[in-house]
């Protein structure tokens, strides 16, 4: 389940422009969708436009930043080994979502390298989402 949330996510902002509009909304089976079409308010009145902080920035040339990137290798690798993932999907994550920035926080309240909202630091115990270990884990 993991896995497929994390290559949902992977999937929606990697192909995410610096202007585009990100969506949220749980559907009918329970399953978190994230998606850049605007999802009927009248079905899922849940529904949340979300950002993340590595696509707001202006001036970054998306397509000549790396995935990678070497920052955080051993923070990467033991999240990785621990649940079994490609170490270059969450440096994708990473990308996308902090620009490798463990200081980065969105408009939207979200913290650190995988972006963490306050919600989802308290589930997974993260004490210091600017920790970049804690992070990536809780991420």
């Amino acid at each position: 389940m993991a896995r497929a949330a994390l290559l949902l996510l992977l999937a929606v902002f990697g192909l995410q422009s610096a202007a585009a509009q990100v969506y949220r909304y749980v559907d009918e089976n329970g399953i978190t969708v994230l998606t850049n079409i605007k999802p009927d308010f009248s079905i899922y009145p849940d529904a949340a436009n979300v950002g993340c902080y590595g696509t707001c920035i202006r001036g970054v040339d998306w397509h000549a930043t790396p995935l990678r990137h070497d920052s955080f290798a051993e923070e990467v690798t033991l999240a990785t080994e621990r649940f079994g993932l490609d170490p270059a999907l969450v440096r994708a994550i990473m990308h996308a979502e902090s620009w490798f920035n463990p200081a980065a926080v969105s408009h939207a309240g979200a913290l650190g390298l995988m972006q963490l909202m306050p919600a989802t630091q308290q589930h997974y115990g993260v004490e210091d989402p600017f920790d970049p270990l804690q992070n990536v884990i809780g991420g």
